[in-house]
Parts: C-alpha cells; sequence; structure tokens
C-alpha cells in the first residue's frame, strides 16, 4: 500500500475503529507482561528514588541536625549598627518612650550615678527622668556620632581601665563605645555625650550614658 493509501485508510472510520482495537489489543499486551516481570522482579519505590540504601550513622544524623554557623558581621557593620543605635536612642528620648529605651538596654546600666540591674529599674528612672524634665530643648541637633570599640578606645589612649564604674558594667575590648556630639540652642559650642554598648545575642544594647 502506497503512503497516500495509509492516509486514506486511517481517514475512514473503519480505518479509525481498527487502529483504535490493534492500540487496545498492544496496551493489554504491554501492561501483562510488566506486570508478570515486575512480579519476578520486585524492586522497592525507594531503590527506585534514592538508589542503594546508606546507613545512617550517628555522625550523619548529627551534621543534619547542626545549624548552620551564623553569618559573620564585619567591624564596619557594627560601627554602622552602634551609631544607628545612639540615634534610636535620641529619638526614643524625645517621644518620651520608655518601653523602646528599656528594649534598647541591657543590665547592668548605668544611669544618674547608679548601676541598675533590673529592667523594671531602668523604666523607672526614664519615667522620673521625664516627670522632672518634660521636654526636650527645642531645636537639639546630633552633630556627630563616632563609635568605637573599647580596644580602639584603649588604643587611643583612653583611660578606661580606672573608671570603677566602667568596670562595673563588665565590658570587654569588642564592646563598643559611642561619642555624641549635640548641639542645644542658646549655648555656645558643642556638647557631648558617651554611651556604651555591649553585644547580646548578635544585638548591641546600650548599657549606660555619661554626661
Amino acid at each position: 500500500m502506497t503512503d497516500d493509501g495509509r492516509k486514506a485508510f486511517f481517514t475512514t472510520l473503519p480505518g479509525i475503529l481498527s487502529g483504535v482495537a490493534a492500540l487496545m489489543v498492544a496496551s493489554t499486551t504491554l501492561y501483562f507482561g510488566l506486570r508478570d516481570r515486575a512480579r519476578q522482579n520486585p524492586v522497592t519505590s525507594t531503590s527506585l528514588v534514592a538508589g542503594p540504601s546508606v546507613p545512617v550513622t550517628a555522625a550523619s544524623t548529627t551534621t543534619a541536625n547542626t545549624p548552620a554557623p551564623a553569618p559573620t558581621v564585619s567591624l564596619e557593620t557594627r560601627r554602622q549598627q552602634a551609631e544607628a543605635l545612639a540615634g534610636e536612642w535620641f529619638g526614643a528620648m524625645r517621644e518620651h518612650d520608655v518601653g523602646h529605651l528599656v528594649r534598647l538596654a541591657e543590665t547592668p546600666y548605668y544611669f544618674d550615678q547608679e548601676i541598675l540591674v533590673t529592667r523594671a529599674s531602668i523604666a523607672d528612672k526614664y519615667r522620673a527622668l521625664f516627670a522632672q524634665k518634660p521636654e526636650m530643648p527645642e531645636g537639639l541637633q546630633i552633630q556627630k556620632i563616632r563609635a568605637r570599640t573599647l580596644k580602639e578606645m584603649k588604643d587611643e589612649g583612653e583611660s578606661l581601665e580606672r573608671d570603677r564604674i566602667f568596670h562595673s558594667l563588665s565590658l570587654g575590648d569588642s564592646d563598643w563605645g559611642i561619642e555624641v556630639h549635640i548641639r542645644v540652642p542658646g549655648h555656645d559650642g558643642d556638647e557631648g555625650m558617651m554611651m556604651f554598648a555591649r553585644q547580646v545575642d548578635d544585638q548591641l544594647k546600650i548599657v549606660g550614658t555619661w554626661d
């Protein structure tokens, strides 16, 4: 039969029915052939998907359950965080947001000649401060913020070792001192204050402020 003859055959109804019947016979034969072969050679679904089984050892279980180490934060990134922390503290002071100020803090905390050891006492001190000084001076501006590690401060000649308050805060060389220069309307020149921050669970927390 020529190619044209084959095409004509499959376009007629009898040809279509014959083709469907032949396909059903072939499919049935293939199905039973594969079923019999599967019965003779059983294969588990695990081996088909995962390949040969691998014994689970204590070492492999430990590795799977061990969390990946946290990415290392660079010194300059940490410096930017310290400077942003100082700005956040001033914003909370302006808004009299005691809750936010407490969240920024970590004990032991130096406040107005005292070492505070509870977060409740920090909140009480801020409330008392705001009761005495209801508003920050209008037009107060931050002129400069400079954050340094305590090691950098010592290398630059700061005599922190002889500071009794500093030692009571249990700060280390990798913690931070943040120098803030502010300008108050009606005052000549800039005024400065100092705050210290400790790293706690990969965050910086304020542990005290000095005028």
